[in-house]
């Protein structure tokens, strides 16, 4: 395997691995647990779209904000299709050679094609379904306890459970 095809694998295996770990970390920590997105920044382009974040070479591009974005954007594919984002993951790894080895050969094409065919989304799609979802699920909510603060996605409560 060429180098520049072990290193564009190991960026995609890492970004799905980090997106992993975000959804556990997430479920595990939902009730403490504050976004770092308001509705008007990712309204005024503030977040990366998911083709930025796949054009990067190196983790060392990736930015605090990307991070964020990262979680942001497996957060909603686990909540809005749970069974697509396993096809998808699976299908990533199937990109294999006649011995079962990874080859991380035409990587962006094929993480192209394993999208569109597990979610029907092409990435400015996804990245319109994304903003659309994250500027509801990130907008400020009244919790129990009568303070506004952000709302954990999914769940309608504020972080620290609600009251």
């Amino acid at each position: 395997m060429k180098p520049r095809a072990r290193r564009g694998l190991a960026i995609v295996c890492g970004l799905a691995a980090l997106g992993i770990a975000c959804a556990l970390v997430l479920n595990a920590f939902s009730s403490n647990l504050v976004f770092f997105f308001s509705p008007s920044q990712i309204a005024a382009d503030e977040a990366p779209r998911l083709a930025e974040l796949l054009g990067l070479k190196s983790y060392a591009e990736l930015k605090l904000v990307d991070h964020f974005t990262t979680w942001s954007m497996v957060d909603f594919l686990l909540q809005k299709k749970p069974a697509e984002f396993s096809k998808f993951i699976w299908a990533m790894k199937s990109n294999q050679d006649e011995k079962g080895l990874p080859t991380g050969s035409n990587l962006l094409e094929w993480h192209r094609t394993a999208f569109k065919d597990a979610f029907g989304w092409n990435y400015p799609e996804f990245d319109e379904a994304w903003r659309t979802w994250a500027k509801e699920a990130y907008k400020p909510g009244i919790p129990k306890g009568g303070e506004l603060g952000p709302v954990i996605p999914g769940s309608g409560l504020p972080p620290g459970g609600g009251g």
